[in-house]
């Protein structure tokens, strides 16, 4: 049977527990081929498999480099998955960089693009546009993206602790979620 991707999405609290619905799902994949994959809502908890953040190191917008195992388990992260085209990234983006100049001394905040190639010009203006100041690394083949979210979903941010554990996640932004993410940060930002 081929295999099919299905996306459900759903928020906290939809009647059953996390984990016995993921295990459901996995069980029903295996026996049918098929691939559903959960979505939990803006803000809620990582899956065991997103639960441990990864290191990376990527050249950035600027020309420079970002290490990402130079911060991993050292110090609280911020790390969104973004593109210049996908209008809910481009809406958490000043978001962010609010976090990025209130608590840029506790927290790294980095943007990863998975912009390609042909997309950099477009990536560089709207950068300029938004203000933005933390770091821009460039994921053109979507790689490091894929070994934190194999769904592919964007705007994909997580809060990473400074033991390297994923604390929150969200798969979307609307307004009304940089509170969540706000109150992400703040849990894990030691004062």
């Amino acid at each position: 049977m081929p295999t099919r991707l299905f996306t459900v999405e759903l928020e906290a609290g939809a009647g059953m527990p996390h984990a016995e619905l993921e295990g459901l799902i996995d069980a029903h994949n295996k026996a049918t081929g098929e691939h559903f994959e959960v979505v939990w809502g803006a803000g809620q908890r990582p899956t065991a498999a997103q639960a441990k953040a990864h290191a990376f190191a990527l050249p950035t917008l600027s020309g420079g480099r970002y290490d990402f195992g130079e911060v991993l388990g050292k110090r609280p992260a911020v790390v969104a998955f973004w593109a210049s085209w996908c209008a809910p990234c481009v809406l958490e983006a000043p978001h962010l960089q609010a976090l990025h100049e209130e608590l840029g001394t506790r927290i790294d905040v980095v943007g990863v693009s998975i912009d390609e190639g042909s997309g950099q010009r477009r990536l560089k203006a709207k950068v300029e546009r938004l203000g933005l100041t933390y770091p821009v690394p460039l994921d053109q083949d979507g790689s490091v993206h894929a070994r934190f979210n194999p769904g592919g979903a964007i705007p994909y941010t997580v809060v990473v602790d400074d033991e390297g554990e994923v604390t929150y996640l969200s798969t979307n932004f609307e307004p009304g979620d940089e509170a969540k993410l706000r109150a992400a940060v703040r849990g894990v930002v030691t004062q």
